[in-house]
């Protein structure tokens, strides 16, 4: 779960960073279009969508590894 965290942290940070310092240089000044605000609501979901798959990820074996027989699994 912390490793799924850690990478959705930096992926946040990255497109945090592309949006706020990379975008505005490349755009023309001369441009209609002008530099795009940071979507903090996708940041948000994006989070929370690795935190359930985290959660999920980590769950799913766990609660696999209760179910199995020990005397079966001491035997082989």
């Amino acid at each position: 779960m912390l490793l799924g965290l850690l990478a959705a942290a930096a992926a946040l940070a990255t497109a945090l960073a592309v949006v706020t310092l990379v975008v505005p240089h490349v755009l023309n000044p001369a441009s209609p279009i002008h530099a795009p605000s940071f979507p903090y609501s996708a940041g948000t979901a994006g989070l929370a969508a690795a935190l359930a798959a985290s959660i999920a990820g980590g769950l799913a074996p766990a609660l696999a590894a209760t179910r199995v027989d020990m005397a079966q699994a001491l035997r082989t």
